[in-house]
């Protein structure tokens, strides 16, 4: 009796995570459009310092009214710092492959990372896919490449923008392993005010640097409408819940299956770039966005078991 409860229980957790992960990258997928609206205004470096300080202003306001979403006594402060720095580096470079490609494409080359998820869970964390992941892991991956000719072919994808984002890709990766790794040690909210934190820091050194200590390019950036509304919605929407749901399901999926969501912002961001930029598709990209999708949804697809099987008490994500 007491394994069928726990492993109802196991069960419930798994979903609930699993819809936190949807939701978080859904909003996600609106940090493309949001981004490259952002962009008209302001470089990369300052529009992300701007975004960060935001946030993290924001954060602190609200840890301000309850102390105790913060409590980091007896923990590993060191681990915290390195899962707070690693996503400075991410959203720098996916920022910046978005800059140099668009958002459908860069939404689309970032559907590598549950392949790299796969295989760095499998070696790091000990997690091993089943054949069916392996194989359908591998979708994405020549949907990508269709993407690749289909958007270079348009002139609207460059070889830096590639470069960057392929970074990105291993930074996503090596990111979703801590996460998972030390998630139990360190609640959603703290994870992504450390993050923060850590961003606003580093894009404000790199911005300041950047523009040579100019600050007319951050007050000329505020002064724009389209800048603080798209800005503010990526801090609120993108940034804060959607990296604290995402955060919280690292605790209970799988690195491939929370890699495999980011289906979900694919989707988002692509509908968003065509629709409100006008951003180039033809039946090449839309192969390739179909293979990518199919392989994403099957491996993070549950397997029922058959109504005449014996009940295991095993995990849903097994």
């Amino acid at each position: 009796m007491s394994n069928n409860v726990s492993v109802v229980q196991d069960k419930k957790k798994y979903y609930i995570a699993m819809v936190c992960c949807l939701t978080g990258n859904f909003l996600w997928g609106f940090s493309y459009l949001l981004t490259r609206t952002a962009q008209q205004y302001a470089i990369p470096a300052v529009q992300l310092s701007i975004r960060f300080i935001l946030t993290f202003v924001i954060m602190s306001i609200m840890l301000l009214f309850k102390p105790s979403l913060v409590s980091l006594k007896g923990k590993n402060i060191r681990h915290l710092l390195i899962i707070g720095f690693m996503m400075p580096l991410f959203y720098y470079c996916e920022s910046s492959g978005v800059y140099y490609t668009n958002s459908s494409f860069a939404s689309l080359a970032l559907t590598l990372v549950p392949v790299l998820a796969l295989v760095a869970a499998a070696i790091l964390l000990k997690e091993y896919p089943t054949r069916r992941q392996v194989f359908f892991s591998f979708f994405p991956v020549v949907g990508v490449i269709l993407i690749t000719l289909a958007n270079s072919e348009m002139g609207s994808v460059t070889t830096i923008g590639i470069v960057i984002l392929a970074l990105a890709c291993l930074v996503s990766t090596g990111n979703r392993i801590i996460n998972r790794k030390w998630a139990a040690d360190f609640t959603a909210w703290e994870r992504t005010y450390v993050t923060f934190g850590a961003g606003a820091l580093v894009f404000t050194i790199v911005a300041l640097i950047s523009v040579g200590g100019d600050l007319s390019h951050y007050t000329n950036a505020l002064k724009e409408p389209e800048f603080l509304v798209s800005t503010a919605l990526m801090s609120v929407f993108c940034s804060i819940v959607g990296n604290t749901l995402v955060n919280y399901s690292f605790i209970y999926l799988p690195v491939i299956k929370s890699a495999s969501v980011g289906a979900v912002s694919t989707i988002t961001a692509t509908l968003l770039g065509i629709i409100f930029l006008h951003e180039p598709i033809n039946a090449m990209s839309v192969t390739g966005s179909i293979l990518a999708i199919v392989g994403i949804w099957q491996v993070t697809k549950v397997v029922q078991a058959k109504k005449d099987a014996v009940p295991a008490v095993e995990s849903p994500e097994e």
